[in-house]
């Protein structure tokens, strides 16, 4: 093997520990108090947390509305939403306005409930920095865990 191979090889090996590192390591928001929300649909159904609550465990789905990753994941939470017969405890929190839910939704067909947050009030509470970024709150209103996005 060449240096410059074993070089790569070395820099890649290091790549991939940071990255596992990063991914092994606890989310700041895991254990605590979910922060309250209430947001509406563009349908205008509202839905909030406590709400959502008294039926169980609640996932959030945070999305980038022009996230290119949403592309690649948007069709494994249909299917992980549609495996569950609907009946998944599961709410989508977009960053934008109802014309730009329109085109995402349009694009991706979502099965599962999406509320508009044009002014990111929810995604700043909830600390989602990128998408697409998943929070599981437990029925006791903690912060089970979280799946950072990309």
């Amino acid at each position: 093997m060449s240096g410059r191979s074993i070089l790569a090889a070395a820099l890649c090996l290091a790549m991939l520990g940071a990255s596992l590192s990063v991914m092994a390591q606890k989310s700041e928001m895991e254990g605590k108090k979910a922060p309250a929300f209430s947001g509406k649909t563009v349908g205008g159904k509202a839905y909030s947390l406590d709400s959502m609550l008294e039926k169980g465990p609640v996932f959030l789905y945070f999305i980038k509305k022009d996230c290119p990753v949403n592309a690649r994941a948007e069709k494994f939470y249909n299917e992980i939403y549609a495996a569950t017969g609907g009946q998944a405890n599961f709410l989508g929190v977009i960053n934008g306005d109802a014309e730009q839910y329109k085109r995402w939704q349009k694009r991706f067909n979502a099965p599962f409930p999406v509320v508009l947050d044009a002014e990111d009030t929810i995604i700043h509470a909830y600390k989602a920095e990128r998408s697409p970024w998943v929070i599981e709150v437990g029925k006791n209103g903690k912060v089970t865990k979280v799946w950072e996005g990309y």
